[in-house]
């Protein structure tokens, strides 16, 4: 079980003695590969705290009868695709109201395309589930 906290990975050495033989102790080779959206996160002993590292949210218009735009920006430590089977709400949105259900979501310029990231319970991609509860 990883820790807790967060840590980088350890340089790991090996090395042989035995009989005739002796090999001199040398540091592994780390492959560096990205894991769950995390640089290098398959080097052995990283471990990363999954947290939101942006959690922005404004809106288009404070004026009263007018269509506002809630928009939030969101980043994270770790990746949050629908593939890593990762769910999250927001909530504390008293007095915003909405007909229906289903709240489409749209992309930013540069972040990864919703339809790989958000999806409905029953599963529409690109899509929020709505409970203004």
């Amino acid at each position: 079980t990883n820790p807790a906290a967060g840590r980088e990975s350890p340089m790991v050495g090996i090395g042989a003695t035995g009989g005739q033989i002796q090999i001199a102790p040398a540091f592994m080779v780390k492959d560096d590969t990205a894991l769950l959206g995390i640089r290098a996160g398959s080097n052995p002993l990283k471990v990363v705290v999954p947290e939101f590292t942006t959690q922005d949210i404004g809106q288009d218009t404070p004026i009263s009868a007018v269509t506002n735009r809630i928009t939030m920006t969101l980043e994270s430590s770790v990746s949050l695709l629908a593939t890593h089977a990762a769910s999250f709400s927001i909530s504390r949105l008293t007095g915003a109201s909405f007909a229906g259900s289903t709240v489409v979501v749209t992309d930013v310029v540069g972040g990864v395309p919703v339809v790989q990231t958000f999806c409905t319970l029953e599963g529409t991609s690109g899509s929020v589930d709505w409970d203004d509860a």
